[in-house]
């Protein structure tokens, strides 16, 4: 059989295989019929990256190089275009030209590593963005009366400290994340927020370096936080106010990457501020061991899940208490920990290492994952 003799359905189906928009561009010059089905498929494109994987959903779409956007009418080729991944544009425009490309998107919602991060709420066009990806922070121009509706920002290689001069954006917030990187000078003082609390804030996810790390500090800020996901690069100090309780906190997970694991004592008086939590993950720490978790059945009431994968010193006997105790109590708890031939039964449905997940749920598209492997953007 020729493929022109195949019907439009199985076409379609081998151009969702095509994850590039130049070739697409390309396929759809072949005849009419070819450029009407590359078109149906371009009109359900909402996101235009740089990288995804292979089984990705047919609605994102790769492309090559920057040098796209000025041999192509991406508006025009990707009507419905929702975020879009600018790094490799970079490369060969000015602010100008994304300037006019943004513009010409009407249904923009979304930008990954656009061009003019440092001055992005000057722009006209920006209230109209709810999701950001980009290293830092830069010079925004302050206007606390202007509306935004910035819903996710996510910070690659940003001091946390630096949000208390540009908090009036953020107070819309559902999702930060904050990669805290203080490289020679780890031993910075001042790093941390010192701003109004984010009243909406529902996910927080914090990396840091320094010594003193910032991220419990700042909970304390975000009275509506439900999910948290801390990584712990040689930290020595954890500021930890025990006064502060959240009752609203559900799922915490701890990842130390490196060095120094925060102890018990730490620890204990950081979970005793969490009674409704439910899910915890405590993972590669070097101290934690099976006398702790028998204490955090007390200090956590309602947990039903524990997760200490990599941190050695929890071993089968963690295991046989927890058994004993939920066949005494009738409680459940699910209990992940280090041992090479035991079953991790992860949810089904949890989404590969996605740079954009659908669907607003941190234990669906984070707390199974290592930090480093979080998406950019939970779209929803």
């Amino acid at each position: 059989m020729l493929i022109n003799e195949l019907p439009d359905d199985c076409l379609l189906m081998i151009f969702d295989y095509s994850i590039f928009l130049e070739d697409l561009t390309k396929l759809s010059k072949v005849c009419l019929r070819w450029k009407s089905l590359i078109n149906y498929r371009l009109n359900g494109i909402k996101y235009l990256l740089v990288q995804r994987g292979l089984d990705d959903p047919p609605k994102s779409v790769m492309y090559k190089h920057g040098s796209l956007f000025m041999e192509s009418n991406v508006p025009e080729l990707l009507p419905n275009l929702e975020i879009i991944d600018l790094e490799c544009y970079i490369d060969d425009f000015d602010n100008n030209d994304m300037e006019k490309l943004i513009e010409c998107l009407p249904k923009l919602r979304g930008l990954i590593h656009p061009l003019c991060f440092s001055d992005l709420f000057q722009r006209s066009w920006f209230n109209k963005i709810e999701m950001l990806v980009c290293e830092g922070l830069g010079s925004w121009h302050e206007d606390s009366d202007q509306s935004f509706a910035l819903k996710q920002l996510y910070l690659s290689q940003c001091y946390l400290s630096s949000l208390n001069d540009h908090h009036c954006y953020l107070k819309n917030l559902l999702r930060l994340h904050v990669d805290d990187y203080h490289s020679i000078d780890r031993y910075a003082s001042g790093n941390f927020y010192r701003g109004p609390v984010l009243p909406n804030l529902k996910i927080l996810e914090i990396l840091s370096d320094n010594v003193n790390f910032p991220g419990y500090d700042f909970m304390d800020s975000c009275p509506s936080l439900e999910s948290a996901y801390f990584a712990t690069v040689e930290n020595i100090s954890f500021v930890i106010n025990g006064s502060i309780k959240n009752l609203n906190l559900k799922n915490l997970a701890i990842d130390h990457l490196e060095g120094k694991s925060q102890d018990w004592s730490s620890l204990r008086t950081l979970l005793m501020k969490f009674p409704n939590l439910t899910n915890l993950a405590i993972r590669d720490n070097k101290k934690i061991n099976d006398d702790n978790v028998k204490e955090l059945i007390t200090i956590l009431p309602k947990i039903k899940l524990m997760d200490f994968r990599g941190s050695k010193k929890v071993t089968k006997k963690s295991a046989d208490y927890l058994e004993e105790f939920c066949r005494r109590s009738g409680q459940s708890i699910v209990f992940y920990y280090n041992i090479y031939h035991q079953k991790i039964e992860i949810p089904a449905d949890l989404e590969p290492d996605y740079s954009i997940c659908i669907g607003f749920d941190f234990m669906k598209h984070c707390f199974f994952k290592y930090y480093h492997c979080l998406p950019m953007v939970l779209d929803f």
